[in-house]
């Protein structure tokens, strides 16, 4: 009513100002009866989003942008109340791990906040994961601050692209490994992986349809590599089989497993996801789901000294 009350002693020509604007700013939430309709109550428990398995799904039409703005507010309004929820337990951090998995991400209006959500989130329990069709796309969108969301995205998995920018700039984030003619022609279902500090991995994703739902695919089918991949891994053949490199790759992969799994406190899935993300490269071809399933059974052969943790290891790869 305070604020109200300011427009109340202006001008007639001021007030009509100030009203438009605010119409032009709420006329987002009365485009449609139906939209109206939706929003007049609340079936959103971010509570519950925030305490347990709970899955939210938005989805809006792709030939009418006009309610891609109302994604971005549900964003940004949810990471608010996760951060203040966070901020009232003692580790400062959510409980249960919250993801955010935002397809065509570039396509939605602009997410002021998103560089500061994204380089704070981690710390709080809460991912993102952004899928764009091109870094041209996102710096379409977000213009200076695309480069600070590349530089907090600590995991790259580039699957295809016709944009020589976007090709280029992989390529030379995989250190020329692989060239841009390479990763034109990929076939489908591989995809490049890229993380923090780990050299990049060649991979092959399994179709979603080729995994039954009651049992889970360990193996990647059998398949005579192309010509690209022969030589990818030639060169990789070529540097480990550099003693010193070989030594020191080993020792790291023997700490980052003895740091993922140490602490006795951790549960199953988040001992998976320690893994998933620090030996992406030495377990590409296991899936997720299967981690967990093994590390939920033989959880306790993870602790100890570090020649049995190896030991452990080994028989995730077998």
């Amino acid at each position: 009513m305070f604020a109200l009350s300011v427009i109340t002693v202006n001008s007639d020509k001021t007030r009509d100002s100030i009203v438009g604007t605010a119409t032009s700013r709420l006329q987002l939430f009365v485009k449609s009866k139906s939209l109206s309709k939706m929003l007049e109550s609340d079936e959103v428990d971010y509570e519950g989003i925030a305490g347990g398995k709970t899955a939210v799904f938005v989805v809006t039409p792709d030939e009418n942008k006009h309610m891609d703005p109302l994604v971005s507010i549900f964003v940004s309004d949810l990471y608010t109340y996760l951060v203040d929820a966070a901020a009232k337990r003692e580790s400062c951090s959510l409980e249960h791990k919250v993801n955010f998995i935002m397809d065509e991400f570039a396509n939605f209006p602009r997410i002021d906040s998103m560089p500061t959500m994204l380089s704070a989130s981690r710390s709080r329990n809460i991912r993102f994961m952004l899928c764009v069709q091109s870094l041209s796309q996102l710096r379409s969108t977000y213009e200076a601050d695309a480069e600070t969301i590349k530089g907090s995205a600590m995991i790259w998995v580039y699957l295809n692209s016709k944009d020589l920018k976007t090709l280029e700039e992989i390529s030379d984030l995989s250190g020329s490994a692989y060239s841009t003619t390479f990763l034109q022609r990929m076939n489908l279902g591989q995809a490049l992986v890229m993380h923090d500090r780990l050299p990049p991995r060649l991979t092959e994703l399994s179709d979603i349809d080729s995994i039954p739902h009651d049992k889970i695919a360990f193996k990647v089918p059998e398949r005579e590599p192309s010509q690209y991949e022969k030589e990818a891994m030639k060169l990789e053949r070529m540097r480990l089989e550099d003693g010193p490199v070989k030594e020191v790759l080993g020792k790291s992969v023997a700490s980052i497993v003895s740091d993922s799994v140490m602490d006795k406190a951790l549960d199953a899935d988040t001992i998976a996801d320690r893994l998933l993300k620090n030996l992406l490269f030495g377990v590409s071809d296991i899936s997720s789901i299967g981690l967990r399933r093994y590390l939920s059974e033989h959880k306790d052969e993870f602790y100890g000294c570090s020649e049995e943790i190896c030991k452990a290891y080994k028989r995730v790869r077998s």
